[in-house]
């Protein structure tokens, strides 16, 4: 069975592993292998460093997350975040001065709708395991992702939102929570599937609710490493918003970090954003592979 809810996906991409370490020696690698690596009883994420091809400039760390594992896995990532110079992290609403949708989601329904549907931490508890715990030290931290409200408005803008906006709830006091949780309705409709859960409207309330997928309730940890990120997509141009418009920013903030960084530069994110971000940094920068340890996010 393939566990693909929009909550799933949430869990590798979304933030708000565990386990001992997998392999302490560096070892080489090539560009395009995976950073999510199941083996018979655990469940590893990889972290690898490139440098540049001239040999002039700070090496970059790419650490690919999932966001419920163990303790122990999210002591090791800090101890990699307190001996780098700068760190790249992910958190959308992550700037609360600039983002008045934070706020609002404590007011508005559908925005608290929106909200819980990738809340991790029922899910954590369910497994024995712990939701992502990690500090990013004023002075070093570099917040590269997304308020609340641009990526609402991306989903907004997406061909398919376009396709629907004469049937859209549209009126001036709708809230975009509202929309794009009928824009997630309105996908599923395109891909009727039982493991993707559902959205129910509410007549006059201008709210929705979600029910998970019946197999969130019986998930097992060998059933999350089986869970392959790139095979969701709520509906089309889903996956290109939640993933390369803030890898967009992500490639920014590096840009600006390595015009002044003499150090290592960390890029903590989702594990389902490494690929895209590699590629293309790695390309913009002129960076090659350096060497892979991989991170034990949890053992089954």
């Amino acid at each position: 069975m393939k566990l693909i809810s929009i909550f799933f996906i949430s869990l590798f991409v979304l933030s708000g592993c565990g386990g001992s370490e997998g392999s302490k020696q560096g070892q080489p690698f090539n560009l395009g292998e995976p950073y999510m690596r199941a083996t018979d009883n655990e469940y590893q994420m990889s972290v690898k460093s490139f440098l540049p091809a001239n040999g002039s400039g700070p090496k970059v760390t790419l650490v690919g997350m999932i966001h419920v594992g163990e303790s122990s896995y999210y002591n090791q990532v800090q101890g990699l975040i307190d001996q780098a110079n700068s760190v790249l992290w992910e958190a959308i609403g992550g700037d609360p001065q600039g983002d008045s949708y934070a706020t609002m989601g404590s007011i508005l329904p559908s925005c608290q709708t929106l909200f819980q549907m990738i809340n991790h931490q029922d899910t954590a508890d369910q497994l024995g395991l712990v939701h992502q715990q990690l500090t990013y030290p004023q002075g070093k931290a570099v917040w590269a992702d997304l308020n609340t409200e641009p990526l609402l408005d991306q989903f907004l803008k997406t061909p398919f939102a376009e396709s629907k906006r004469n049937e859209m709830p549209n009126t001036w006091n709708t809230p975009k929570c509202y929309q794009v949780l009928w824009l997630f309705k309105e996908g599923l409709k395109l891909n009727p599937n039982p493991e993707l859960g559902r959205i129910d409207f509410l007549p006059g309330s201008g709210n929705a609710t979600y029910t998970p997928p019946a197999s969130k309730k019986t998930l097992t940890r060998r059933d999350l490493a089986k869970i392959d990120p790139k095979e969701i997509e709520i509906f089309p141009g889903f996956d290109e918003v939640l993933l390369e418009r803030r890898n967009d920013v992500v490639l920014e903030k590096l840009a600006q970090v390595l015009a002044y960084s003499q150090g290592e530069i960390l890029i903590v994110y989702g594990a389902a954003h490494m690929a895209d971000i590699e590629k293309r940094f790695t390309k913009q920068h002129n960076y090659v592979p350096h060497q892979e340890h991989r991170l034990v996010a949890f053992t089954f």
